[in-house]
């Protein structure tokens, strides 16, 4: 796993915490961070196959038990006052330095669990339900290789 995929894994780590409907069976939902994820949605929304879908969760789950950095308080304050999701997305593109890309990824899940984007944050997201869903299809879009 190369340094980009290991940040993305960690920051969805931190995103799987919030509220995702019920499984439909066991073998449908793999559980990562304690949340279930639906595997074949993922694939659909992202354009992946569901190979590749299944090897991205496999890094996901092995980076589990890493940390996200604390954010400096100048920079948390400056991120705070961004409310759209695309604004942070299109931030950490922009930025190659791991811990004002830690913070910036800090502020998308701070901010895709509060009611500010839950309006629509994008084509891909139906409901609040499926936040964890839209990340994921950033991680696919970032993470290189089959």
């Amino acid at each position: 796993m190369n340094r980009k995929e290991k940040f993305m894994c960690e920051a969805f780590v931190s995103v799987v915490g919030g509220s995702k409907q019920g499984p439909t069976s066991a073998m449908d939902w793999p559980i990562i961070g304690g949340q279930p994820v639906d595997l074949a949605r993922l694939a659909e929304i992202s354009g992946r196959e569901e190979r590749y879908v299944y090897g991205l969760v496999d890094r996901i789950r092995s980076a589990s038990r890493i940390k996200l950095p604390t954010p400096s308080a100048k920079l948390s304050e400056e991120l705070s006052a961004i409310d759209n999701l695309g604004v942070i997305y299109d931030s950490y593109l922009c930025t190659r330095n791991p811990m004002i890309r830690a913070s910036i990824m800090v502020r998308w899940i701070q901010l895709a669990q509060t009611e500010i984007e839950f309006r629509k944050p994008s084509p891909f997201v139906s409901s609040g339900t499926e936040l964890e869903i839209y990340f994921l299809w950033h991680v696919a879009r970032i993470c290189p290789g089959e």
